[in-house]
């Protein structure tokens, strides 16, 4: 958000808007398989209290609609 804003000043985008659906971090720990919620990285298995696990859900990226006008 902050690039985006930082870049449009000034520019033919200077009006435009950026709307952020935020998903939620999910993890399953690689030792116990527990899949508990990652609100950031090096975040503990609640069950476990191992830092090794795999990212479910949360690092996706993708651009869903883009409009123009003049």
């Amino acid at each position: 958000m902050f690039a985006f804003e930082s870049i449009k000043d000034d520019t033919i985008l200077s009006s435009a808007t950026l709307d952020i659906n935020m998903v939620r971090g999910e993890a399953q720990c690689s030792d116990c398989g527990t899949t508990f919620h990652m609100p950031s990285f090096g975040t503990a298995c609640p069950a476990c209290g191992s830092y090794l696990a795999g990212i479910k859900a949360g690092k996706e990226m993708r651009v869903v609609s883009l409009e123009v006008e003049e």
